[in-house]
């Protein structure tokens, strides 16, 4: 079997399972997803804890030789999706995200699948600073798998400056055992590439860069057994397939027991990963004995090979191939037609497996990349070529319409919705202006109860003693007058005080929530948006009515901006909380990134706009742009707060 497709697996934990056993795991595995959630929503488990059980429990599945359809598992980590890109603290989580994805797609043998995730994956990494080999590593098997070694070279070749200087660290701390271990991968899927294209020099180039990079871990105190050996052994794989290559037997056969012995060795450190490394020597024993015309002894080893679980899709083609080989050499040739000739047919049927897998990619760079050789080799004819010609005019004609089409619709539709979002924003601004007036009625009343009140009924309780302590009867009529007239005055003033209260109390509710909401839906339907709307009650309590305003305003602006610019955007977000002493507005979409520098000249409009309402109520505006566009507004928070 081709060196590089076995070594694939690599990536996780290698373990056989039974295929009842992973239909049960996998029946099993929605409702410990479910559980999670229940517990996330429950308030059992905090977001990162959520995120830690549904990672640990995706490795496990994996591990245990468990895959989904792209949908399925989308659909099981949707609710990890969401925590992970919803605050700047679970930004890690987005690589570990598509790393998932990733694995899922390479162990289920859909290599143009795993490519996309692995893009996703180190674009991840590429944000934080930090450099991955997964997608390098993924591409370059890519290629050689299917007889494109060429382009792997070319992305090898760009990258071998970084690669060849991994081995030099300064400190046994600062080697990488991830990264270590993936570059030996790269190193030995390239000898494979080179080879396919006899280039044995570059190879053996190829060869001595793993042997300083396994030098470099066997020395370091920091590497653990398990890696060290898998490392070793590795290279020594390397070693086994450039000397079949050059039929350099006995040496193949040393660096075989040396394998053996290693492996062997170190059992129990290497985990999972030795019944990975016990299954695949089988097959290299077998290559080698056909290779030296050991017959009995190949017939065995393929016998056990036979009976191994069957790990990958062309797994028949390979086995077929060997008997093949074995039958001839046997002297058998009848025989080996036949069966090379059942094994090509089989070898056609898993390509257009590849072929209809990479039709159903939504990764057209790679599937265009995959498919030239064949086009080109297909328009020999001029009659095929005229058909391709008028095919692709036509196609290009209808998507040409279509898209002029579906941009038609799409202007009218968002020139629609920013008619009624202008609307509503209206609509809201006055209501604010007239819930701020409710809250003035409600505060003149309490003025009055509190203040004018209290003081009449201070002068009621006066007047009363000096009725009671007054003898001359003229007076006290006199006194009695007006402690009945200040009575009429007080309960005329608590009665109204009490009705303007009540009035305000009965109409008082916080109304900035619902505008908010009512401002965003208007323009952006469930049916299209997925959004998430958050606004701290007691931190909107504490905005006067000129900041309600212009956040208002703010929002209707940031809207149109999504309507008009993030055309792909479906998820959109607004938030408003209090952190530092700052009131914080955040508005964000996943729509396309933006160069802040081009859009400032053509639609730069509302950004400015935006900034200077910020800038009114002596805030700032900072603008971030990864998957969209997030804008978060800091306002002083002037409010003394007691504790």
């Amino acid at each position: 079997m081709n060196l590089i497709k076995i070594y694939l697996a690599l990536i996780l934990l290698y373990t056989c399972s039974l295929s009842h056993a992973q239909d049960s795991l996998k029946e099993a595995t929605g409702q410990e997803f479910l559980l999670l959630e229940k517990q996330y929503n429950d308030g059992r488990l905090t977001p990162r804890q959520y995120l830690n059980k549904a990672d640990s429990l995706l490795l496990a599945l994996f591990s245990s030789g468990i895959t989904f359809e792209k949908k399925e598992l989308s659909r099981y980590m949707e609710l990890f999706r969401t925590i992970a890109w919803s605050k700047a603290q679970y930004k890690p989580y987005r690589s570990t995200y598509f790393r998932h994805l990733m694995n899922n797609a390479d162990l289920s043998g859909k290599g143009g699948e795993a490519l996309f995730y692995a893009e996703k994956y180190s674009q991840e990494f590429k944000k934080e600073g930090k450099k991955d080999l997964a997608e390098l590593y993924l591409r370059c098997s890519f290629y050689t798998l299917n007889s494109v070694p060429q382009k792997a070279i070319r992305l090898y070749e760009q990258e071998l400056p970084y690669l060849s200087q991994l081995y030099k660290k300064n400190k046994p701390a600062d080697y990488d055992v991830n990264e270590d271990m993936q570059a030996i991968q790269i190193f030995l899927n390239m000898i494979n590439a080179y080879l396919q294209t006899e280039n044995v020099t570059k190879a053996k180039e190829a060869q001595i860069h793993a042997i300083r990079l396994d030098s470099a871990l066997s020395a370091s105190p920091n590497i653990r057994p398990g890696p060290k050996a898998g490392a070793s052994s590795m290279v020594n794989f390397i070693g086994v397939e450039i000397s079949l290559y050059e039929k350099q037997y006995p040496d193949v056969k040393e660096r075989l027991n040396h394998i053996h012995h290693t492996i062997t060795e170190n059992k129990e450190a290497l985990s999972g990963i030795y019944s990975f490394f016990e299954a695949n020597m089988v097959e290299w024993w077998l290559r080698y004995y056909l290779a030296v015309g050991n017959n009995d002894s190949a017939e065995v080893y393929l016998s056990r090979m036979e009976q191994q679980p069957r790990l990958f899709s062309d797994y028949d083609p390979h086995l077929a191939r060997y008997r093949s080989k074995l039958a001839a050499n046997k002297g058998q040739f009848n025989e080996a037609y036949n069966i090379l000739s059942n094994s090509i047919t089989a070898f056609d049927k898993e390509y257009a497996l590849l072929a209809n897998e990479m039709d159903e990619l939504l990764y057209a760079h790679t599937e265009s990349e995959f498919h030239k050789s064949e086009l080109e080799e297909a328009e020999k004819v001029k009659r095929e070529q005229l058909a391709w010609i008028i095919l692709i005019g036509s196609c290009t004609i209808i998507i040409v319409l279509g898209a002029t089409w579906l941009l038609l619709r799409e202007k009218r539709n968002a020139d629609s919705r920013l008619r009624s979002l202008n609307k509503m924003a209206d609509i809201q601004v006055e209501e604010a202006r007239r819930q701020a007036s409710r809250e003035a009625h409600g505060q003149l009343g309490q003025d009055l109860h509190d203040d004018l009140s209290s003081s009449l009924a201070g002068s009621l309780h006066h007047l009363q003693r000096l009725v009671l302590q007054t003898t001359e009867q003229e007076v006290k009529d006199g006194l009695e007058l007006i402690h009945h007239r200040t009575s009429s005055i007080y309960e005329s003033v608590r009665n109204k005080s009490h009705t303007l209260f009540s009035r305000a109390a009965d109409t008082h509710q916080d109304h900035f929530d619902e505008s908010i909401r009512k401002i965003v839906d208007s323009a952006l339907p469930d049916k299209d948006f997925r959004k998430e709307i958050d606004i701290d009650k007691s931190t909107a309590m504490h905005l006067n009515l000129g900041q309600r305003i212009e956040i208002l305003r703010i929002i209707q602006e940031a809207v149109t901006n999504i309507i008009q610019h993030a055309r792909r955007a479906n998820e959109v977000f607004v938030f408003l909380f209090e952190e530092n002493n700052n009131i914080i507005l955040q508005i964000g979409d996943n729509g396309r990134e933006l160069n802040l520098k081009n859009d400032n000249k053509k639609d730069g409009l509302g950004l400015k706009s935006i900034r200077n309402r910020a800038e009114a109520m002596n805030g700032r505006l900072k603008i971030e742009t990864e998957e969209g566009m997030v804008l978060t507004i800091y306002i002083p928070n002037s409010r003394k707060v007691l504790y």
